[in-house]
Order: C-alpha cells, then structure tokens, then sequence
C-alpha cells in the first residue's frame, strides 16, 4: 500500500468543510477510512469521527 500524500486535513470550521450533512458523512467517512484526520481551528473534537457528524445535525 502506497503511503499517503498527507495525514490531516485543517479547515477554519466543519461548516465550510461541507454544507450538507450528506456530502459531510461521506467525506468524513472516505478519510477516516484512510487515516487522515478532520482539524478544525474554530471548533475542537476528540479523535472519534462521529463527532464530526454530530455537528451535521
């Protein structure tokens, strides 16, 4: 398996990541599936990607 081109993805809040709760858990899901991790600098969260989703609702 090739090595990943990056480890983290940093966005100023969760909202401007996605607008919608779909596209959101999608995205949210592809990467965590390959181990980069969602940081915001607005809005902190643990490690545990469902986190991140509850901010869709």
């Amino acid at each position: 398996m090739a090595s990943a081109l990056f480890d983290v993805v940093v966005m100023h809040s969760f909202s401007r990541f996605f607008r919608d709760a779909l596209g959101l858990e999608f995205y949210v899901r592809k990467l965590a599936k390959h181990n980069v991790k969602l940081v915001s600098i607005t809005q902190e969260l643990g490690d545990d990607p469902a986190q991140v989703m509850m901010l869709a609702e």
